[in-house]
């Protein structure tokens, strides 16, 4: 008899817990009454219990609890938040009906941006946003080459440039015009002067928003370009890299270069930088190097007029920076420099590899052409041939030099001679 009553102990006290412990499940289904349908997928808070449950697709919920009697819950719609109380443990999802007035979204249009469509943006605004009238840009020009590993030229001039904007069917030109109101240089050396006798106008030439023929921003190069938005892009600016294959507008101080005529010549790489409130342009950096299995084709290679040399094109660096004034976006500075190599016809020698740097940069804008400065502009022919008469205490603050350091540049040309003495020879 004691054996018997030792067993109903153990079933006593292993039993007792399974009774305290046993599940009950809560049901319902939650009605919003200010639609008169189910509330989907809506979080609801159980009183006392940390994370939140849901109601399914059609409204339904279950709650597993270890005790019996009421639970408390909050229903947490869009709009509301609705305490509820389920009165017993029921499996019958019995309706539940709170209020829960419809929360009304605005439609807010979505529109997908990759790097391709930003440019095209971009260059769809560029007779909108930027100098469409004619003005004055005064600035500092600084032109210096590198000839066989040596600086041995160099040009510098305050210039006033009149830019006279036209904007035809939606497409904004510029036809330039320079006054050079002081000037000083050093004479040329190489036998082939002719071909950077117009190295200022070309400075200009590679301003996309008003010279079209080597733009990354027209409709051909776009077509052939890769294009997609870089890390370094900000809150208010997009970073736009881009590459081209075998195709540049790069031009290397060709007057009548065409990019589909050489294409295969070099390829291209670079970036814009964009501002994102209204899509201008704000810095344009490319590079171009030369493919080394390029061949030029036919005759066309040979420099005008005398065809005593050819040349082949090497590699290319433009930076080109924009300001908003008043408005309207100008053109604060231009960098350009590019790489060729000139072989002489006849012995089939290469005699020269050159590397032409050019700077310029706006100080002021105007819009008022003076008897002095009608003058200036009659007087230019092109910035390595006007005479003129050398004053060096007019030459004592100059800009900083962007690619090369200052004294790299001059401590060569010096190897010529005595620096005011070149540059007063440069006027004759």
């Amino acid at each position: 008899m004691k054996y018997v009553v030792t067993i109903w102990l153990v079933l006593i006290v292993f039993c007792a817990p399974l009774q305290i412990n046993a599940q009950h499940i809560y049901t319902a289904t939650i009605i919003n009454a200010a639609t008169n349908a189910p509330m989907a997928d809506c979080p609801i808070q159980l009183e006392g219990v940390r994370g939140l449950y849901s109601t399914d697709s059609l409204g339904k919920f279950e709650i597993n609890r270890p005790d019996t009697g009421a639970i408390n819950l909050t229903v947490l719609g869009l709009n509301c938040h609705v305490a509820i109380s389920i009165p017993k443990p029921n499996t019958q999802f019995s309706p539940v009906v709170v209020f829960c007035p419809p929360y009304e979204l605005e439609t807010v249009p979505i529109e997908y941006l990759d790097g391709l469509t930003i440019m095209k943006k971009a260059a769809g605004q560029l007779p909108y946003l930027y100098a469409d009238s004619a003005h004055i840009a005064f600035g500092f020009y600084r032109n210096y080459k590198k000839i066989n590993n040596v600086f041995r030229e160099i040009t510098e001039a305050n210039v006033a440039t009149v830019m006279r904007i036209k904007n035809e069917k939606n497409k904004l030109g510029c036809d330039e015009a320079f006054g050079l109101q002081k000037i000083r240089r050093t004479r040329y050396t190489i036998a082939i002067d002719q071909y950077y006798d117009h190295a200022l106008y070309d400075v200009f030439k590679q301003n996309p928003v008003y010279h079209h023929d080597y733009s990354l921003l027209t409709p051909y190069f776009l077509r052939h370009g890769d294009f997609y938005i870089d890390s370094t892009s900000t809150d208010s600016t997009w970073v736009i890299s881009y590459s081209l294959r075998g195709i540049t507008g790069e031009n290397h101080g060709v007057d009548n270069y065409s990019s589909e005529e050489f294409y295969g010549e070099a390829d291209e790489s670079g970036y814009y930088i964009i501002n994102k409130d209204d899509y201008a342009i704000l810095k344009i950096v490319r590079e171009a190097k030369r493919d080394p299995k390029y061949e030029y084709p036919k005759n066309n290679n040979f420099l005008m007029p005398d065809l005593k040399y050819t040349g082949e094109f090497d590699e290319g660096y433009l930076e080109i920076n924009y300001l908003n004034l008043n408005g309207k976006y100008f053109v604060k500075n231009i960098f350009h420099a590019h790489t060729n190599s000139f072989t002489h016809v006849a012995t089939n020698q290469e005699v020269y590899q050159i590397t032409d740097y050019s700077e310029w940069t706006c100080d002021s804008i105007g819009y008022i052409i003076d008897d002095t400065l009608m003058q200036q502009l009659n007087t230019y022919e092109n910035n390595e041939f006007v005479k003129y008469t050398y004053h060096p205490e007019q030459w004592e603050q100059l800009p900083p030099f962007f690619f090369v350091k200052q004294e790299t540049v001059l401590n060569d040309i010096k190897k010529r001679g005595d620096l005011n003495t070149l540059f007063m020879n440069g006027g004759k």
